[in-house]
């Protein structure tokens, strides 16, 4: 009897450590399963399945207040949205999870978090904010023991603060530069020997493919698009073989094979559909029309101009959206910024009694600049606006694009006027850039801008096309444009 007594105490004794065990082990079990699924949802190609996978790990993180896998999925859906154009979504997302990751101290996701906010900002031109925050990831990625995710952060960090080199115009693009930290990025990943984090060199091959490619360099263009390609079926991230497809169609039509660039277009449209990256499909409806062109298929090819010119009009719109909007979100943020430190402030009043006509001077004079930049800031915004809603003038539907360029291909003499209205914008910019322009000058101008190629032009217009080829020497000269520089890039860019 005794005996049974004393297994019965033993075993109500046993009880909370046999619960806690259970409860340690289910805990366990239940985040392996969610690193699983995130392994799972980064790797998916799908857009929306990859969305609702992250949105199931975030409601099963919660569940069991997991904080890796909460910014997971957050990051996940953040990095959606960006694959996707959509910058200023992608903001707002990476806002909502961003206190939680900087309370942690896990320095790759900070860094990585850090990087894709910067990303955003430099897409949409914001480079000083872009730099800073590049220059604030830099520093935890350099704190990570981990020498292969202290690899991948800092390359992705070298390839952004190329991407922005390139694209700050204010600064003027050092393409030395440029060229500096594409191939350090490079370098800095060829070096990690995890497979799940080689994803950074796959995107950085691409891009030395396309730097390359401008340099007229193309076997070295060739090897960086193919290496690509091999990444991706290595890693099993198809979702990247788009720019790689884009950029070796872009030789094989230097080279004259139509057959071989009309199969990777094709491939890269069909897998930019899946994908809903917005500048791969407006990239993939241009060649293919250039293709069908050269193939004497004018029906395709107007179809896929067609298709190239609302997908240009939908960019620019989004693009319109996403700057107002960011804009709007780096004047919340500095509102956030510096209610946080005047709490701050109030607090050391209240503990230091002594010092307290020094704060309050200090938080006066911290609230007048904060009014100063906000101020600034919305004169920014403004003037912006007033420009973005000068670009939407520019905005053709698709009746309009088609009959401006049969007008062009039947050289007829409406054609000018019809250009001038539907792209204000453009003939605004170039008589800013050159007001000696002469009529016949904006005519080749608008001729280049719906992306006709010299024997095009000669044809149209039943001049040589030697003639064509002197007007647009010309016409460099006039606009100052590098002869390094291709015309059909500055004129698609003004």
């Amino acid at each position: 009897m005794l005996f049974k007594k004393t297994c019965i105490l033993l075993l109500l004794m046993l009880i909370p450590s046999l619960v806690g065990l259970t409860f340690c082990y289910a805990q366990t079990q239940s985040t392996k399963r969610i690193d699983s699924l995130y392994e799972v949802a980064r790797r998916l190609i799908n857009v929306e399945q990859s969305n609702k996978l992250s949105l199931q790990i975030l409601k099963e993180s919660k569940a069991i207040n997991y904080t890796l896998g909460q910014i997971h999925a957050e990051i996940l859906l953040a990095t959606n949205l960006y694959n996707e154009g959509r910058y200023s979504a992608a903001l707002e997302q990476i806002q909502k999870i961003e206190p939680l990751t900087l309370s942690t101290d896990n320095y790759p996701k900070i860094a990585n978090l850090l990087s894709l906010k910067a990303n955003c900002y430099g897409r949409l031109k914001f480079f000083d904010k872009s730099y800073q925050l590049l220059n604030e990831a830099r520093s935890y990625a350099e704190k990570i023991e981990d020498d292969d995710r202290r690899f991948s952060n800092l390359g992705r960090i070298y390839r952004l603060l190329g991407s922005n080199i390139n694209e700050d115009k204010s600064k003027g693009a050092i393409k030395d530069s440029v060229f500096y930290y594409h191939r350090k990025s490079y370098t800095v990943q060829d070096k990690i020997k995890s497979k799940t984090l080689k994803n950074g060199i796959l995107l950085q091959a691409n891009i030395l493919g396309d730097l390359f490619l401008e340099r007229n360099n193309i076997d070295s263009a060739k090897y960086y698009y193919n290496k690509a390609l091999e990444l991706s079926v290595e890693l099993k991230q198809t979702k990247f073989v788009p720019e790689s497809k884009l950029g070796l169609a872009s030789i094989q039509l230097r080279e004259n094979d139509l057959k071989g660039a009309l199969a990777s277009y094709e491939t890269a449209l069909a897998m930019s559909t899946k994908t809903k990256s917005l500048s791969n499909l407006k990239k993939s409806y241009y060649g293919l029309a250039l293709v069908h062109e050269k193939l004497g298929n004018e029906e395709r090819s107007l179809d896929y101009s067609k298709k190239y010119g609302l997908m240009a009009d939908s960019l620019t719109n989004s693009t319109v959206n996403a700057v107002s909007s960011s804009a709007d979100l780096m004047i919340k943020e500095n509102e956030r910024m510096f209610a946080q430190k005047s709490m701050r402030f109030v607090w050391i009043i209240a503990a230091v009694i002594a010092a307290l006509l020094l704060l309050i001077f200090s938080i006066i004079k911290l609230r007048k600049k904060s009014t100063e930049v906000i101020s600034i800031k919305e004169k920014e915004h403004k003037a912006l606006s007033e420009q973005l809603q000068l670009m939407q003038s520019d905005v053709l539907d698709e009746q309009e694009l088609a009959e401006v360029i049969r007008l062009a291909k039947n050289n007829d003499p409406a054609f000018f006027n019809k250009f001038k209205k539907t792209h204000p914008l453009f003939i605004q910019k170039l008589m800013q850039k050159e007001p000696g322009l002469l009529g016949t000058d904006l005519i080749l101008c608008a001729q280049l801008r719906l992306g006709f190629y010299t024997k095009d032009i000669a044809r149209y217009t039943k001049t040589t096309v030697r003639a064509v080829e002197g007007k647009k020497y010309r016409l460099r000269k006039k606009l100052n444009i590098s002869t390094d520089e291709d015309i059909y890039s500055w004129i698609l860019k003004l």
